[in-house]
């Protein structure tokens, strides 16, 4: 089970609203965003959130903090625009203080990635720090600068968790018939699993 701290504030618009009635608002938009929260076990199961303390009624605050247990990960902003996508309904905004993405090209592949986030690349010879120097596209708040083929300076630095993690064996079986002919072959890929550190622009 993972964890999500967030923050979030309550505005003027919303500061007559009761805690209570606060919670049962953001648990409506977390079922309806499909977040991937966890359950507590029982016969009427309830969202694993865990608030800070309650304000009063008629107090706004620009800063409160919440913590919400996923069944799997999701990508804090991702997470973060499902919510806002579903809340400027009932005007109640969450506040997203991770504005720094980008694009990396790594083993052939892309990989979108955020500061924080944990994620497993094609295998590298590196047991300490690495860098991503093949950046395609970085995004900073609203600016957002796309590479011609990758963006000039820009890099992103990773910690190696674990140097090599091995995923599911894929087993292949080969058959001819008449001919007696059958070969069976297994194989696992090797990743390298890194922590995404520090993502800069260059400039």
């Amino acid at each position: 089970m993972l964890k999500i701290k967030i923050k979030y504030r309550k505005g003027e618009e919303v500061k007559y609203i009761s805690h209570r009635d606060l919670m049962r608002a953001f648990h409506r938009a977390i079922r309806r965003a499909e977040i991937p929260v966890a359950f507590s076990q029982g016969f009427n199961p309830h969202i694993k959130i865990s608030w800070g303390q309650a304000l009063k009624v008629g107090v706004a605050s620009p800063g409160e903090f919440a913590e919400i247990n996923l069944e799997r990960h999701v990508k804090p902003l991702e997470l973060m625009a499902r919510l806002n996508q579903d809340l400027k309904s009932s005007r109640l905004f969450w506040y997203n203080n991770i504005t720094m993405y980008a694009i990396i090209e790594t083993g052939g592949k892309q990989q979108v990635v955020y500061p924080g986030d944990i994620l497993d690349v094609e295998l590298i010879d590196n047991k300490g720090q690495v860098t991503f120097t093949n950046v395609l596209l970085l995004a900073d708040g609203e600016k957002v600068e796309i590479g011609t083929p990758y963006v000039k300076g820009a890099k992103v630095s990773a910690k190696v968790l674990e140097p090599m993690i091995k995923d599911d064996k894929v087993t292949t079986f080969k058959y001819k018939n008449k001919i007696n002919y059958h070969r069976t072959i297994g194989h696992r890929q090797r990743y390298t699993r890194v922590k995404i550190e520090e993502i800069k622009n260059g400039a």
